[in-house]
């Protein structure tokens, strides 16, 4: 029996995107796992192909493209325009940030990638902004009515829901792992270096995904599938703001179960939330 994997032609993955709703135009932010859709190397560009053809020359595609370069945090690179993603982020991303004509934003800890139209006006002045806070690159694009994708991941790799925290006002926005930890991302331009303050601290999202069932309640879930993945994809205001509405109900509600150390320290300075 051959346990080769299926080939798929940019007019399948083309298919499979409009059938969840992408149009030209769109604007979408994608969290991807390319083992998960079965997707082989050769496959990659035809995916690139199918993403381009559907959106159009009015459309774009982003991607994140973090570093966590925090200052102090053992094996952390000082980021540049050129560091790798995290190895978490996955291959899907470090392709499309070295794509011709694709723009990164100047973030230490949390930046993002893009290819299409406006990306050079999504992506500026990240570094004078929080990572995921207001008026950074995902701010942005949901005031534009971006969509997000999840394909063959679930809401622990969805970035945005780090916006609705920043929106919900959850009390732990500015807490750090430990009081060691010191409160920058550091990237280099040239031969120049800097500190970037970071008082709105992405932290553990292992938590988030409890929050689909609620979401599901809301409506904002739509299902479908890219290659072999399942995939969610949402209307990033809709999904915004009905993850606002559980955060603002349960604060806490969205902590992982690991006993990581952000997680725990937020349930101890915080017990009345818990």
């Amino acid at each position: 029996m051959s346990t080769r994997r299926k080939a798929w032609s940019a007019d399948v993955l083309a298919d499979q995107l409009r059938k969840l709703g992408v149009e030209s135009g769109d604007k979408l932010f994608v969290h991807t796992s390319l083992r998960v859709m079965r997707l082989c190397r050769d496959d990659v560009p035809r995916l690139l192909e199918a993403y381009l053809d559907v959106l159009g020359p009015e459309g774009a595609l982003y991607v994140p493209t973090h570093t966590y370069s925090f200052k102090g945090l053992p094996g952390a690179p000082v980021y540049t325009i050129d560091t790798p993603s995290h190895f978490t982020i996955g291959a899907w991303p470090e392709y499309v940030r070295r794509l011709p004509g694709a723009r990164r934003s100047y973030h230490p800890t949390h930046s993002c990638a893009g290819i299409g139209a406006g990306v050079g006006e999504i992506v500026a002045d990240h570094e004078q902004r929080q990572p995921v806070g207001l008026d950074s690159p995902l701010d942005r694009l949901q005031q534009l009515g971006a969509k997000v994708l999840l394909i063959g991941c679930g809401f622990e790799a969805c970035t945005l829901v780090h916006l609705a925290e920043h929106y919900a006002e959850v009390p732990y926005l500015g807490l750090y792992p430990s009081d060691y930890d010191e409160p920058y991302g550091v990237l280099r331009r040239g031969e120049a270096f800097a500190d970037i303050p970071i008082t709105e601290r992405p932290g553990c999202s292992q938590g988030f995904t409890k929050l689909e069932p609620g979401l599901r309640e809301r409506g904002v879930i739509r299902d479908g599938m890219l290659g072999l993945a399942r995939v969610m994809v949402s209307d990033m205001p809709d999904l915004l703001a009905a993850a606002v509405e559980l955060f603002r109900a349960r604060p806490l509600g969205y902590l992982c179960d690991t006993q990581c150390l952000r997680c725990t320290r937020v349930r101890h300075e915080y017990p009345d939330l818990a």
